[in-house]
């Protein structure tokens, strides 16, 4: 999950200012820095607004905004305008967010305590390569093939990859849900036998 989230922001934190003066024509440096900008604001944003929801509905809302951004984005390179771009970097930085924090959560809910550390390391280890390594096959890419169908390219990969990731993060967080529940309610029920057999001499 990481890394397809960390690579759409990659994407954007490296080639959205190319984008933005190669595609919308416009060579201001501070309008270049908005696009990152908008999408690590929309980002947190989103996390701070629906981020105590349950997991499997943060991972569903985010499996939805997180693809939809993506086509966003390449729509704009099609349909040049800077709102669209913006928009498209807004949405698909709130999805990623909340995948993110979705599939972070479950790790830290899942792993045993001696081995939350270093499961969230590599988690994290996992992501930043995501910041990397598609950017520059990216860009690697486009110097063969236009930037459009590239971009729909790595719009339709991270977006399955993404979609993928979240239902078995989904599907785990409800196994580990049911399981807990279950453990408990058979808990109580050792606990109340163990109760009554206790009572059980001193009515007799």
């Amino acid at each position: 999950m990481g890394f397809f989230t960390f690579a759409a922001l990659g994407l954007f934190s490296s080639l959205g200012a190319i984008i933005i003066r190669g595609q919308l024509g416009i060579t201001s440096r501070a309008v270049a820095g908005i696009g990152p900008f908008t999408m690590f604001a929309a980002s947190a944003v989103a996390q701070l607004a629906v981020g105590r929801l349950p997991l499997v509905r943060l991972l569903q809302i985010g499996a939805v905004l997180f693809p939809v951004g993506m086509a966003l984005t390449a729509g704009s390179l099609y349909h040049p305008t800077l709102t669209l771009f913006l928009g498209a970097a807004a949405v698909a930085g709130a999805g990623a967010g909340l995948l993110f924090k979705g599939a972070a959560s479950q790790i830290a809910v899942v792993a045993s305590p001696t081995s939350r550390a270093g499961v969230l390391a590599m988690f994290f280890v996992i992501a930043y390569i995501g910041m990397g390594l598609p950017s520059i096959l990216f860009s690697v890419v486009i110097q063969h093939i236009r930037l459009q169908p590239a971009m729909i390219g790595f719009a339709v990969a991270l977006s399955g990859g993404a979609i993928v990731a979240a239902v078995a993060t989904g599907r785990g967080g409800t196994r580990h849900t049911a399981g807990g529940r279950h453990r408990a309610v058979r808990g109580a029920g050792c606990g109340q036998h163990r109760a009554s057999r206790r009572r059980a001499p001193g009515r007799s």
